[in-house]
């Protein structure tokens, strides 16, 4: 299974928030590689350390939002995105499929990142936040 690589389209131009992507990707890829050495018991502990790094990460892009850019048309969306993620990863986790779980977590954070966050990451810095 192919890891993530950060690459410039992943910057979203907020230093604090391009550091926590960085770091999520790094987890994720992690996963990946316990997944497919089906080291099960160690990919749960990345999984744990994951959500509750993915926990702090969502409140501080929150709090960007509310306190710099309340009126910002898109952030109840966004918001709405992160609480689904926890929806969805629960869903995941009844399943127990390692590939399915390394999947979602692939594709949503990517899509998370390129979208919503890159969306955010211009309402910021139009606030001159960087």
């Amino acid at each position: 299974m192919t890891q993530l690589r950060w690459t410039d389209d992943c910057e979203v131009g907020i230093s604090q928030v391009d550091r926590d992507h960085r770091y999520l990707l790094q987890m994720i890829n992690r996963i990946i590689v316990l997944a497919e050495s089906g080291r099960m018991k160690h990919m749960d502990a990345w999984q744990a350390r994951l959500n509750e790094y993915a926990a702090s990460h969502f409140m501080r892009e929150e709090l960007l939002m509310e306190t710099v850019i309340p009126e910002w048309p898109e952030r109840a969306a966004h918001i709405k995105e992160h609480r689904n993620y926890w929806i969805w990863l629960a869903r995941l986790d009844m399943n127990s499929d390692p590939q399915m779980m390394v999947e979602f977590l692939r594709s949503w954070w990517m899509k998370h990142i390129l979208g919503q966050d890159k969306a955010m990451g211009q309402a910021l810095q139009a606030r001159g936040l960087h």
